[in-house]
């Protein structure tokens, strides 16, 4: 499921082209690969040379501040047979560095007394807690090693500092204030550091640790298989010393795998396929993270550490059962998050998304958090409120350091912690709507107009011809790709009119060209009818050399498309019309409602022969599913989501409610005397379930009382985002095509794809209310989100 790419704006990274012609000729590359290396920076011939060739770049680890003081004292605690206690974090990156570093002194002195401690993400949260202390002197330690954390630990530290214990912090995220009490604290962002690399992730610390320790280049395949692991979840630059890391623990990882990645790489379906940076990335890492977000992050460390086969394929499945869950979770968050969205609620302006929810799971708020800025481009802070306390997670979007932004309004927090494009926090939940807002300004202050538009680096313009075999394969000689060094986006001109056809089930769109080059866009088959719209077409595309049947061809993937520049006004006049009936069957407007609320007149007269309203109104069908066939059957040809809505918008209105007046509206339910008991409900079910149990619904009559539409959430949105789609036509209307552009890219403007309306679906059900769960809740554009509602 893909967002539509209308409304990105591309941006080709300029390349001198001196600069590309001396590198082709010097490293006898093809001409399109030689204007991606002068794009991306390489224009140093030498340099190149290394890039292309994998040339091990590893710097001195005595560059890092205390790590002379951290060498000595672990050499110290080993020799004397002294306790140790490593205590790592809930994510990959934790559980890898606690393994690697557990590894890593049980080779320097087999039967050392070292133990690892994972914090529970739900339980004790990230840090130092309490229960690290008492497990450090329950085994009698004198040393305390964190890694991938410990940076912002001054409290537990201090405490570990009266209980006797000497601590040696390895950590990568930013400093919050003064380091905290250590005897040695290793952290690439201290602002005394020499060291020229400032983009490992917590395992690439103690790798650097552990590479002091040994005094020369580690030859384990295992330390440097953990290593490529982490720096790859973390989602840390792949260049510079990185980009060593991941190359060789890549190829380490083909060559003789972990067990326990191994493992986890057969029950995830991968059987022979030799993992990239993407299979590392989007197979194996969700996977591990499952185990701390749904379980015990303990199960993915020890799958990490131990070297016995059977061990480690009964944690893979462990692991990957939790994954399952995960994926349940997320979906039913994600749901019920649009669900919202689509309402109105949660959004601060057009600047940021903040929504919190009792029910989701605490394990998978960062994971909704990305999904929602991946389909909004907008900072998105996602929640879980538990009595007066919300703590969640924030991702973010480039231009807007969510850290300081975090930072700028800290008396708010409980705690918080994170970097430029994630973070977590706790904060009381009477502040929550606060935070939405002052976050809001502070976007307004710093995100400028263009940096609200998601953008496609292109980094070269070539014809279709220049996609040999042999140019695409130099490309693939820049991986390992990931944050920071992507995949080469390269820009097709100068294409003849294209073939549109859907394929996948109508899922995603294929485009062919005369000559027989063709490409596919995963998950814009919609787009198919707008592109044969169009004389021709623009591409952007991620080639890769693939295999088919036996032979080596050039596969190329669409990242972007739009209209060549002379159908660019028609192509958006399409698309704002697209988006316009997108709104209107999403949001029925007041001709629409008038409508439905006659089709149900005729309804509720044709149930038993009612020929007047009773004096509480019009008796209709009970149940939600019986009310939408009848309407459905008055309205013939109306989508069945589309009269959902009316009937949502009539309910909040206060025009249509349950029998009885458990929404609102007057009567009893049917099927009893007056007084009698009302049917048994679940327990736990909404006012709505009651109703329906009950029996029937109640349509107000005409001319009994006003009923304001905009006291439902659903037409106030639907009124702002018919605002928000006029100021697209005015400025097609005036020729502003990049105005209309960076207005289709607000929130308010963009439609969901069909499957996020599938999941919106699955989480609203039919139980209980005509829209399931949350119809009647508070809520409404502009940060109208009340802290665990709906």
């Amino acid at each position: 499921m893909r967002v539509p790419l209308v409304g990105r704006r591309w941006q080709v990274r300029p390349a001198d082209p001196a600069a590309a012609q001396r590198l082709a000729r010097a490293l006898e590359v093809a001409p399109l690969t030689a204007r991606v290396l002068a794009a991306r920076g390489w224009t140093d011939v030498a340099a190149a040379r290394r890039l292309l060739d994998g040339y091990p770049l590893l710097h001195d680890p005595f560059l890092l501040p205390g790590m002379e003081a951290a060498v000595a004292r672990i050499r110290t605690a080993l020799a004397r047979d002294e306790g140790i206690l490593i205590v790592g974090d809930y994510d990959v990156d934790g559980v890898a560095a606690a393994a690697l570093l557990y590894r890593g002194l049980q080779d320097f002195e087999p039967g050392a007394r070292v133990q690892v401690y994972i914090p529970d993400r739900h339980g004790e949260g990230y840090g130092v807690p309490p229960g690290a202390l008492e497990a450090a002197q329950t085994m009698g330690a004198s040393l305390l090693i964190t890694v991938d954390n410990g940076i912002a630990a001054h409290g537990p530290l201090g405490e570990a500092a009266r209980r006797g214990l000497d601590v040696i912090v390895t950590d990568h995220h930013q400093l919050q204030g003064e380091l905290p009490p250590a005897l040695a604290v290793i952290n690439p962002h201290r602002p005394d550091s020499r060291y020229p690399w400032r983009g490992l992730c917590g395992t690439g610390v103690v790798f650097k640790l552990l590479q002091a320790l040994l005094g020369d280049e580690p030859a384990s395949p295992v330390w440097w298989q953990l290593a490529a692991l982490a720096t790859v979840a973390d989602v840390v630059p792949l260049q510079d010393e990185n980009r060593t890391l991941v190359q060789r623990g890549l190829a380490e990882l083909a060559a003789s795998p972990l067990p326990g990645l191994a493992a986890l790489a057969e029950v995830a379906g991968l059987g022979d396929t030799r993992l990239d940076a993407h299979g590392v990335a989007f197979i194996l890492a969700p996977r591990l993270n499952a185990a701390g977000r749904m379980g015990s992050a303990y199960q993915a460390w020890e799958l990490l550490a131990t070297d016995q086969r059977e061990r480690a394929r009964a944690l893979a499945l462990a692991v990957d059962q939790l994954n399952r869950l995960r994926r349940q979770q997320e979906d039913l968050a994600l749901g019920q998050a649009l669900q919202r969205l689509e309402r109105g609620e949660g959004l601060y302006g057009d600047e940021v998304i903040a929504l919190a929810h009792p029910g989701w799971h605490q394990g998978v708020l960062g994971i909704v958090a990305s999904r929602l800025v991946d389909l909004f481009h907008r900072p998105a802070l996602v929640g879980r409120q538990q009595a007066e306390w919300i703590t969640g997670s924030g991702r973010s979007i480039a231009g807007f350091h969510l850290f300081r932004a975090l930072a700028s309004c800290s008396g708010l927090f409980a705690r918080f912690g994170g970097h430029a494009q994630a973070a977590g926090f706790t904060l009381p939940a009477a502040r929550w709507r606060e935070l939405g807002e002052r976050l809001a300004a502070e976007a307004r202050r710093s995100l400028s107009p263009a940096q609200r538009v998601p953008l496609v680096e292109v980094d070269a313009v070539a014809r279709p011809e220049e996609l040999t075999l042999e140019a695409v394969r130099q490309l693939e000689r820049l991986a390992p790709f990931g944050e920071g060094n992507p995949e080469p986006v390269i820009a097709l001109a100068d294409l003849p009119p294209a073939v549109a056809r859907v394929v996948g089930g109508g899922e995603h769109l294929r485009l062919e060209w005369p000559g027989g080059w063709s490409a596919v866009a995963f998950g814009l088959g919609e787009l198919a009818r707008q592109v044969a719209q169009v004389p021709q077409v623009e591409v952007a595309v991620r080639p890769r050399v693939d295999a088919y049947r036996g032979n080596l061809r050039v596969d190329l993937r669409v990242q972007d498309l739009r209209p060549a520049e002379p159908a660019r006004a028609a192509w958006l006049a399409a698309e704002l019309e697209r988006r316009r009936r997108w709104t209107a069957e999403l949001y029925p407007d007041r001709a629409a409602l008038v409508q439905v609320y006659t089709a149900l007149e005729e309804v509720a007269r044709a149930r038993e022969g009612q020929a007047a309203p009773t004096s509480g109104g019009w008796l209709l069908p009970a149940g939600p599913r019986a009310l939408l066939d009848a309407l459905a059957a008055r309205l013939p040809g109306w989508p069945r989501h589309t009269l959902q809505a009316a009937l949502e918008i009539l309910r909040e209105a206060g025009v249509l409610a349950p029998a009885g007046g458990a929404g609102g509206g007057p009567g009893r339910p049917p099927g009893g005397p007056a007084g009698s008991p009302p049917p048994a409900v679940p327990s736990g079910a909404g006012p709505e379930a009651a109703a329906v149990a009950g029996g029937a619904w109640v349509l107000a009559p005409r001319g009994q009382k006003a009923f304001d539409l905009n006291r439902s959430p659903r037409y106030r949105t639907g009124t702002l985002r018919r605002q928000v789609l006029d100021r697209v036509a005015a400025a097609l209307a005036a020729g502003r095509w990049g105005e209309a552009e960076e207005v289709l890219a607000q929130p308010l403007a963009v439609p969901l794809p069909l499957g996020y309306n599938e999941l919106i679906r699955n989480a609203k059900g039919l139980r209980g209310s005509i829209n399931g769960p949350g119809a009647g809740s508070r809520g409404g554009p502009g940060g109208q989100d009340a802290p665990g509602g709906a």
